[in-house]
Order: structure tokens, then sequence, then C-alpha cells
């Protein structure tokens, strides 16, 4: 079982590092939401395209429907995505 600091032991640096990694997986959330947004929204586009042309789904008209641009994508870049990646502290747990 892991020990607990508790409120009156913990630190300024040890709470600023918790905040740290709040900071980052918030923002790593956020960029695993937007990246959910962009495949509901692929999925969108080829149930449309389904639905439109129930008998004849060539590949060309999937792959077509897949590579149509996002309407609106306000997630972080790859970059940033990479960089908030890096903050995740590598530590096992349960051991």
């Amino acid at each position: 079982m892991t020990y607990r600091l508790s409120i009156n032991e913990i630190t300024s640096d040890q709470l600023d590092a918790l905040y740290q990694q709040l900071e980052a997986r918030e923002s790593a959330i956020a960029t695993y939401r937007a990246q959910l947004r962009l495949e509901q929204a692929r999925i969108a586009r080829v149930r449309r395209l389904i639905d439109e042309h129930p008998v004849a789904v060539g590949t060309h008209l999937l792959e077509e429907a897949l590579d149509e641009p996002p309407v609106h994508n306000a997630g972080p870049s790859l970059r940033e995505a990479a960089a908030n990646d890096r903050l995740w502290p590598l530590e096992k747990h349960g051991e």
C-alpha cells in the first residue's frame, strides 16, 4: 500500500510537482479528446457515405470520405502533444 502525505506533511515543491502532473494529464486528456472528435467525424462521414450509397460503396469512396479534412480542429498540435507526453512520469504503479 502506498503511503500518502497529509496536508500538513506535503512541501510546496511536492505540491507544485503535483499541480504540474495534473496540468500535463489534463492537457493529454484534451489531446486525446480532440483526436477522438476527429475519429468520430471520420466515422460519421463513412456512415453518411453508406447512407447515400447503400448498395455500391467502393473503396475509392471510403478513402475519399476518410481523407476529408476536418471542419474545425481546436486541439493541440502534434508538437504540443509530444511535449505534453514527455511530462508524464515514467513510473510503474501497483508494484
